[in-house]
């Protein structure tokens, strides 16, 4: 059983979890706000013992500011039996040389050594300061009893400050607090001593500010059995949630006393004892779920958690990344390509090699695949040569998804029904009669029953197309990220040892793809409006329509009773016909009936004809002539004449604000990347 929670973990929990890791990796939370717990508290809250029983690492302990910047505090949790591993470094905004003391560590212990020695690093770097605002350090932690999760520590609150602590660093740690609390996708792990009223508890204060509904934040109560005795009720009540809620609610800790940590107490005699400690309490043992007590309820709440944001906020984290993208690409744009030197033959090769690419490109789109070289190395897995196929991923996926998606918007007929065992009432459709009639009731002028305005069926019509905008502009998308994937993949093959022209055909790629885009989805607006108008001069319509009525009398015939001899009455049948016509039904419910058979007629001549519209525009938009683009670019005489005849002479504020923009551009490029190969978890 554990063994296949564990997977189901590592198949939809870890690559989440790996994600926020690399992306903080990459730097990204310079650019958007990712995903995080940070972890928040007094400087005596029991916060390090927290950190210390999650991970079981020794942070350094003091009195004052022990934590004079953010440490990051990655946990990955290993197959059983394998070797325990920790490494230390620094965040990825560190831009000067790595301090000797990056790297593996050797225990635990050896871990709060690192982290002494890198804080000190920090600080000497700025000059001998007192507190690092801006880096931070990263632990990394693998181990067969390690927890899944990342935390980020944040410095104590400091109120005043200390002999030989400069004023500064107070505004300097609520400047990092207010900052990591302030962000909306940060989780606040508000850390709260019980030996303190909790509801003038300064964490919780601040958390109120930076969150003021309790949406994000998770109270931990510590040191349990330092409770004043007749203040228990008000932890108890914490702990239920019922004083000072938060949507996330408190968890309640018992970490190592002091006289644990001077005997050198291991952590699984702590875990033990705190299990004990919760089981036997008076106040805590009884009357609270076992759930919101002790540390590994804590990580694996912590993670729940985490996973969840992660999954709801991915979405929203990959359009924002995109958007940054065009923004940066569009500022690059304006500085000019960064060119660097090269002569007249090495224009000619570039030229050569661009147009070939093109081409190749070109038999993607369509679907030819006539390069061996490309689309049919033995050297390549023919899983990695079937993503080269770009018209069978387009018409397999994008298409095929746009069809499903389309088709399952169709109003519902249903009319309003209770069931007569369960009681449960079934809601009328958009197209039940009830609805249509009261639909022809708001039109009704000086026609003459059965004469339908057509402004009635224009308005149904228009309810139904609106429906239609979000998965054909889902599926623009979605064929140009295979289009551009296709034709990047292309481009690595094609120029394994030209990393900048690689680097130079993505990002023009990236261009040509975006706005070809861009052109489809104003193509789509125009094709929308005019399904909002009804309109067709093709047979099926009238087919459809007959084979619905048509439909309609076999069914009732089919509920006739028939003599000995099989045989049905000319007079029933004759009745049956004539109650498919309309019997004995009012004006209304006939009109609103012969409403309903034209609008389940004309949706499926609407919807053939937009899909295949729509399936067209996107192709002559985004798929046709990405290659012959490419290579009319490639071939332009003025193309790299920049690039061949050296670097430009530019001013060094130009150099290093395209250095800073390119590398926000592969930052995010990564990002994306990143977000892409998760985004079916």
């Amino acid at each position: 059983m554990g063994d296949s929670l564990t997977h189901a973990f590592d198949l939809k929990a870890r690559p989440l979890l790996d994600l926020i890791d690399n992306l903080r990796g990459l730097g990204i939370e310079q650019d958007l706000g990712i995903p995080q717990i940070a972890v928040c508290g007094d400087q005596s809250s029991g916060k390090s013992s927290v950190l210390e029983a999650l991970s079981g690492v020794s942070f350094p302990r003091g009195v004052g500011l022990v934590t004079k910047c953010a440490t990051e505090l990655r946990m990955k949790r290993t197959p059983a039996g394998s070797q325990w591993k920790a490494r230390v470094s620094l965040s990825a905004s560190w831009a000067h040389e790595q301090p000797e003391e990056v790297g593996e560590a050797t225990s635990m212990s050896n871990i709060g050594d690192k982290i002494t020695k890198l804080t000190d690093a920090l600080l000497k770097q700025r000059g001998d300061a007192q507190f690092e605002p801006e880096h931070s350090i990263i632990v990394e932690l693998e181990a067969p009893d390690a927890h899944d999760l990342t935390v980020i520590d944040l410095p104590g609150i400091v109120r005043t400050t200390t002999v030989g602590q400069s004023e500064e660093v107070i505004a300097q740690v609520e400047a990092l607090l207010q900052r990591y609390m302030e962000q909306e996708r940060t989780v606040i792990l508000a850390v709260i001593e019980c030996t303190r009223d909790i509801a003038t508890g300064d964490v919780l204060t601040r958390s109120e500010k930076a969150d003021p509904m309790g949406l994000r934040t998770i109270g931990v109560l510590t040191k349990p059995d330092l409770i004043p005795e007749g203040n228990e009720q008000q932890f108890k009540d914490a702990l239920n949630n019922i004083s000072k809620p938060l949507k996330l609610g408190y968890l309640m800790v018992k970490n190592r006393t002091q006289k644990q940590i001077d005997e050198g107490v291991k952590l699984a005699e702590v875990r033990k004892d705190e299990l004990e400690f919760f089981a036997k309490h008076k106040y805590f043992g009884v009357g609270v779920d076992p759930v919101l007590c002790g540390i590994d309820n804590l990580a694996k709440r912590l993670t729940d958690v985490l996973v969840t944001r992660i999954r709801d906020y991915l979405p929203q984290m990959r359009r924002e990344v995109s958007q940054q993208l065009r923004e940066t690409r569009k500022k690059l744009t304006v500085l000019g390509e960064w060119t660097p030197a090269n002569d007249a033959d090495a224009e000619r090769i570039v030229q050569r090699l661009v147009a070939e690419i093109g081409e190749f490109i070109s038999q993607a789109e369509d679907g030819s695949y006539r390069n061996a070289k490309i689309f049919a190395d033995p050297a390549t897995p023919k899983q990695q040569l079937e993503k080269l196929m770009m018209m069978a991923r387009i018409r397999n996926d994008a298409q095929v998804k746009f069809r499903d998606q389309i088709n399952a918007l169709k109003p519902s007929t249903n009319e309003e029904a209770t069931d007569e065992e369960t009681g449960i009432v079934t809601k009328a459709g958009a197209w039940s009669v009830d609805k249509l009639k009261r639909e022809i009731q708001i039109s009704r002028g000086r026609e003459l029953p059965g004469m339908l305005k057509p402004e009635v069926l224009t308005r149904l019509m228009h309810a139904v197309v609106v429906g239609w905008k979000e998965p054909a502009l889902m599926m623009i998308e979605d064929v140009a990220d295979i289009v551009y994937a296709v034709s990047v993949d292309i481009v690595r093959r094609c120029l394994p040892q030209y990393m900048a022209l690689r680097q130079h055909l993505e990002l023009s790629l990236r261009r040509i793809v975006d706005d070809r885009v861009e052109k489809c989805r104003d193509e789509l607006s125009s094709s929308l409006h005019q399904e909002e108008l009804p309109h067709t001069i093709n047979h099926y319509f009238m087919d459809t329509l007959n084979k619905i009525r048509l439909g309609t009398f076999k069914k009732r015939l089919d509920t006739l009773p028939c003599d000995n001899r099989g045989m049905v009455s000319k007079q029933a049948v004759i009745g049956v016909y004539s109650e498919s016509l309309g019997g004995d039904r009012s004006n209304e419910d006939q009109e609103a009936a012969d409403l309903q058979a034209m609008l389940e007629a004309y949706w499926k001549t609407a919807v053939k004809r937009f899909a295949d519209v729509h399936c067209g525009l996107v192709d002559r938009c985004v798929v046709r002539d990405i290659g012959r683009t490419l290579s009319r670019e490639g071939l332009d005489s003025g193309s790299w004449s920049g690039m061949a005849m050296g670097l430009l002479d530019e001013d060094h504020t130009v150099v290093e604000e395209r250095k800073r923009l390119a590398a926000k551009e592969e930052r995010l490029n990564q990002a994306r990347k990143l977000m892409d190969e998760v985004r079916n978890v």
